[in-house]
């Protein structure tokens, strides 16, 4: 059968559950096509190496609806700025080393899109940087509608970074989290640690880089 004897709607349907390369191939073939796959192609773009101010600018003319900003040299807000159709940003990366308050900061800036928050982008090193980050930016003034739980630390700073069970618990009262890397965790009670994550519907657990959902 030739596909383009088919109607938009039903190569509209078939696009959204192919795989992207496949999507980019089709675009190829002829302008109808063109049109049909450039959202499935840019929604949710990817990119290797980070990129400036000036390819952003030329990539504004796509149906981009998600970013990353460790694939960008350039301040969170800026990303949103440029790319205003934007209905969700990935903050995952730290601004220039920045510290916590600076971070803390440069997301309150971002009033739209809707966050997915990396705490690897927040350089968490003090016990009172939690309370912040549990109270301010959980507490609502930031538009955080997911966490991945992935901050790194060294052996030394990991009385302070590491986070208990407990902390684990009271953040998943005011985010959902959409993943935790293992050993962000200080694990003393192993039986607490499952009781919470029991209760966690829908998070993956990442352990030694493998990644399994939480089907309790």
């Amino acid at each position: 059968m030739d596909i383009n004897l088919l109607p938009d709607e039903i190569l509209e349907i078939i696009i959204a559950f192919s795989e992207k390369e496949d999507a980019k191939a089709l675009s190829r073939t002829s302008k109808r096509m063109y049109n049909l796959t450039i959202e499935r192609i840019w929604s949710k773009p990817r990119f290797y190496g980070r990129r400036d101010h000036s390819f952003l600018t030329k990539i504004t003319k796509f149906p981009i609806k998600e970013l990353h900003t460790n694939e960008f040299n350039c301040l969170w807000s800026n990303i949103c700025d440029i790319v205003s159709g934007l209905e969700l940003i990935h903050i995952d990366n730290n601004n220039n080393n920045a510290t916590f308050e600076d971070g803390f900061d440069d997301i309150c800036e971002i009033a739209k899109p809707p966050i997915v928050l990396h705490t690897n982008a927040l350089n968490m090193k003090y016990r009172d940087d939690f309370d912040l980050f549990l109270n301010e930016i959980l507490g609502g003034v930031c538009s955080i509608r997911k966490l991945i739980i992935n901050h790194k630390f060294s052996s030394d700073e990991r009385r302070n970074c590491a986070w208990s069970p407990k902390q684990l618990e009271m953040v998943s009262e005011k985010v959902f989290i959409e993943e935790i890397l293992l050993s962000c965790l200080s694990i003393t009670d192993f039986d607490e640690l499952v009781k919470i994550l029991c209760k966690l519907k829908g998070t993956r657990v990442n352990i030694l880089k493998r990644s399994i959902t939480n089907i309790f």
